[in-house]
């Protein structure tokens, strides 16, 4: 999966598939990274970075901020913005923010707990099924009321951006 972010006005192009639990494989500048990420605190990660036969480690706070997240490492706190999530969300017709919003990942991730079943009726802000990525849990929930019609993955499935993984009919 193709990712682009910004961050002190540079963009950053790699791409990103998910290998594990809390492991991924990067491409960025010509060089393949295998990366494991362990969770320290909520806001802490260890990161192993193997690259061309060599390993490191490095320490990384990870705090949200508004459209995008705080990252520190090293002494650098950098601001970094998802451009390709904000890319799609500019070519979506004026409007089509307020109406329903399918179940998807925001990033390559793994399926950890489906909270809902076949015919259950939810509504907005339920909790729908959550996801794992860098021993980060989001759950993702209903953005309308409605019914589940289909369920599209299951514990430990690895999924990406744009997986719907939970069809929901709207009700009245």
């Amino acid at each position: 999966m193709d990712f682009s972010l910004a961050t002190r006005g540079e963009e950053i192009a790699f791409s990103a598939e998910t290998t594990g639990p809390d492991e991924f494989s990067a491409t960025l500048g010509g060089k393949d990274y295998h990366i494991r990420v362990s969770r320290i605190t909520e806001f802490e990660l260890c990161l192993f970075l193997s690259c061309g036969g060599k390993t490191s480690v490095k320490r990384v706070f990870v705090a949200p901020g508004n459209a995008g997240k705080w990252v520190a490492a090293r002494g650098d706190c950098r601001f970094i913005r998802d451009l390709s999530t904000e890319r799609a969300r500019q070519g979506r017709k004026k409007g089509l923010s307020e109406g329903p919003k399918p179940i998807t990942p925001p990033m390559p991730a793994v399926v950890v707990r489906v909270s809902v079943s076949v015919g259950d009726e939810v509504e907005p802000g339920d909790p729908v099924i959550v996801v794992s990525a860098m021993k980060m849990e989001t759950t993702l929930t209903a953005s309308f009321k409605g019914r589940v019609e289909r369920i599209n993955a299951a514990v430990g499935d690895k999924v990406a951006p744009g997986d719907i993984l939970v069809d929901i009919a709207a009700v009245e």
